[in-house]
């Protein structure tokens, strides 16, 4: 648990300059879940791991090794996440705008339904990045700061990182702590969703 700690403190360090920082946030990351996965079964620790593995290779640039772990988060998290959701911020930040969005899309189809509580809130997030990523920084920080919290923890740090690509990261802090113990929260994300869905002509 220790070792997951130092993960997630590592990673929030290293969304800021590329440092030493990534690199070892990325190498516990990668050894957290290959501890795990020698267990025999994967859990959300797992994947979890493997998801901040991904943000690390993202901040350092290497695409090919940021899919690599993502199909492997992929894995790791089939029981409760499609993987679609890193797969998508991969492509994002190496600029595959076409990749991004049908990984979104097919993101959004999954959570939309509310299988999985706070699925949505991921997808949310993904379609207020592909929003940025298009040059609508409205769209973009009117879902980041409408949406309560991630369910995966690399999603609940990329939204930090993007919320400071939009220098709203104090409001979207407050905005999350409110929404997340808001009545019906993951409900209102849902609705929200959907709405983006129908926006976007996903329906």
């Amino acid at each position: 648990m220790a070792r997951w700690r130092s993960v997630a403190c590592g990673v929030g360090v290293a969304l800021r300059p590329i440092s030493a920082a990534t690199a070892t946030a990325l190498e516990h990351a990668r050894e957290a879940a290959r501890l795990h996965s020698e267990l025999g079964f994967e859990s959300e620790f797992s994947a979890g791991a493997w998801g901040v593995a991904v943000l690390c290779s993202v901040i350092m640039g290497e695409p090919e090794g940021a899919l690599e772990l993502a199909d492997r988060y992929s894995q790791s998290a089939s029981a409760y996440m499609t993987g679609d959701e890193l797969r998508a911020v991969v492509h994002l930040a190496f600029g595959d705008l076409e990749a991004a969005t049908s990984a979104a899309k097919a993101q959004a189809h999954v959570a939309v339904s509310g299988r999985i509580s706070q699925q949505s809130t991921d997808s949310l997030l993904v379609l207020a990045a592909l929003a940025l990523a298009e040059d609508d920084p409205a769209t973009a920080q009117r879902l980041l700061l409408g949406m309560g919290t991630c369910r995966a923890v690399p999603l609940i740090v990329y939204s930090r990182y993007l919320a400071d690509q939009l220098d709203i990261r104090a409001e979207v802090d407050a905005a999350q702590v409110t929404n997340r113990t808001r009545p019906k929260a993951n409900t209102n994300d849902i609705e929200t969703l959907r709405q983006e869905m129908s926006h976007r002509g996903w329906n």
